[in-house]
């Protein structure tokens, strides 16, 4: 399939992002990664991460060499996104998912962040959290544009990266580099 096809299909899906259905269908169907949906328990998470979600983490999906690149749903226990809440939740997730996309929503499901966390490059190796924002008051084309790039058909052999195009020019279209 040609990328900007691959692209439309992409903005489809993220039209009209209610509920977990469409975030299923990106994944597993448009992205091509391999279905796991199991749970994630979150016993022994301090608290404040754990108080932060509504239910467990969701380990949607693998890929990359050996699946070793995971696709990680959470949904918060508030009706907003929280930057803090999803800080708290992925350096949790880190621990045991150190290569992922981490997708949140709001309790409601109306309201997503596509997440990926990246060590910087200087001495401290500080986490850098780059989001893309989908919703229904969102500008989806830019959103396409970098989540049809996670396809699998497109990348592999190659180990997956999450926002392989990120650009920090796109701050307009909320993306967050």
């Amino acid at each position: 399939m040609h990328q900007s096809e691959l692209q439309q299909q992409v903005l489809s899906v993220l039209e009209k992002f209610t509920g977990l259905e469409p975030l299923k269908e990106l994944v597993w169907s448009k992205l091509n990664y391999e279905h796991v949906n199991k749970p994630i328990t979150r016993r022994s998470w301090p608290e404040p991460a754990s108080a932060a979600l509504h239910e467990d983490p969701t380990l949607l999906a693998a890929g990359g060499q050996g699946g070793d690149f995971h696709v990680v749903y959470s949904r918060l226990a508030k009706d907003r996104l929280s930057l803090g809440d999803e800080r708290a939740i992925a350096t949790r997730l880190l621990k045991d998912h150190p290569y992922a996309l981490f997708v949140f929503s709001d309790r409601t499901q109306k309201h997503w962040h596509f997440l990926n966390v990246k060590l910087a490059d200087d001495v401290e190796k500080r986490k850098l959290f780059r989001r893309i924002t989908v919703g229904p008051f969102e500008k989806m084309r830019t959103a396409s544009q970098v989540i049809s790039q996670l396809d699998l058909e497109k990348i592999s052999p190659r180990p997956v990266r999450a926002f392989p195009a990120c650009d920090p020019g796109a701050a307009r279209c909320r993306l967050r580099c």
